[in-house]
């Protein structure tokens, strides 16, 4: 099931007991093409934000590799601004930070 909703691009279900019942919660993800393009992201801001989808985290080296023709400089605003915006947090120091989905 957890498989399936990744593959989908949902997030994991959360699984409960309640009351001696097994309660699986699905919940899509507001992360849409329609919804990045609604705040203004750049197609290089997608990028990252579909990486994350998949991958859980994105660090400066990894954007590069995703993105090989832009500089660390513009690479590095992107990442800002996309922390900006609210869906990504920051994760360590400045040297090998990470990023992940909020």
């Amino acid at each position: 099931m957890v498989k399936r909703c990744l593959e989908w691009g949902l997030s994991e279900p959360e699984f409960e007991y309640v009351i001696g019942d097994l309660v699986v919660t699905f919940m899509k993800t507001k992360l849409t093409e329609e919804y990045l393009d609604k705040i203004g992201l750049n197609e290089r801001q997608k990028k990252a934000i579909k990486y994350l989808k998949e991958n859980k985290e994105i660090t400066l080296s990894k954007f590069r590799i995703i993105s090989p023709e832009i500089s660390d400089r513009t690479l590095r605003k992107d990442l800002e601004d996309i922390v900006k915006v609210g869906l990504v947090k920051p994760v360590g120091e400045k040297r090998g930070r990470k990023y992940v989905l909020k």
